[in-house]
């Protein structure tokens, strides 16, 4: 049987495949959906039906999502536009009517 050596390239080469590998690890495990943010985020205090009874812009959304932070919603700055995004896009004034 023949002994491989690692040779300084073939070092290199597979440090930079772990490192490929572990950024996009990484990268799939980022910030939530925003459907999974609200869903853990907000409906500790609001149940889907008062949520979904809103009808707010995303300004409007981004405004109600920092009042909440204020009072004690654990919310992170990275996750805000994904909140905001997934609450204007599903229940605001332009979404459709389920």
């Amino acid at each position: 049987m023949m002994e491989r050596s690692f040779t300084p390239t073939r070092w290199l080469c597979t440090l930079i495949l772990v490192a490929f590998v572990v950024v996009f690890a990484t990268a799939a495990c980022g910030t939530p959906s925003g459907e999974k943010l609200v869903d853990d985020k907000c409906t500790g205090c609001h149940t889907w039906t008062v949520i979904g009874v809103s009808s707010k812009t995303a300004h409007e959304w981004r405004n109600t999502v920092y009042r909440m932070e204020n009072i004690g919603a654990d919310v992170d700055e990275d996750e805000v536009d994904a909140i905001v995004e997934y609450l204007a896009t599903n229940f605001g004034p332009e979404s459709p009517v389920p």
